[in-house]
Order: C-alpha cells, then sequence, then structure tokens
C-alpha cells in the first residue's frame, strides 16, 4: 500500500462519480397520483374489473354480513 489516504480518497471519489452518472443507478422518477389517473381508459380489463367490483358490492347485503359474523349484528 503505497498510496497515501488522500490519493485512495480522490481514488474513491473519482469512482463514485463515475458511477453516479450510469443513468440505471439513477433514482427512479416518483410519479404523482395525477400523472396515473386515467391511465386504463378504455381498457376492456378495466372496464371488466370494475365491473366485477361493483357486481361484488351490489351482492352484499346486510343479512350476508351479519351472516358472516356469525349471526352478530352490530
Amino acid at each position: 500500500m503505497s498510496a497515501t489516504l488522500e490519493e485512495r480518497v480522490e481514488a474513491i471519489e473519482r469512482k463514485l462519480a463515475e458511477i453516479q452518472t450510469r443513468p440505471w443507478l439513477s433514482p427512479p422518477v416518483k410519479k404523482d397520483w395525477q400523472a396515473t389517473v386515467g391511465w386504463a381508459n378504455n381498457s376492456k380489463l378495466h372496464e371488466a374489473a370494475t365491473k366485477a367490483g361493483e357486481d361484488y358490492r351490489r351482492s352484499q347485503t346486510y343479512e350476508k354480513e351479519i351472516e358472516a359474523r356469525g349471526g352478530v349484528g352490530y
């Protein structure tokens, strides 16, 4: 180890600077919710999932909820 501490630190800093310039190592861009709203518009899969959710919610009744709790209401 003939390198001085300063030389070693400089070498590490150069390597770090090189690594930080690589685009695939950059932190991901954080998207806010407004950028993703509407991404599934006009999608048949989205429409099918929405319809399935609506059908499920309509099928749930107070009686089924009580039955699921073992006959105990609120």
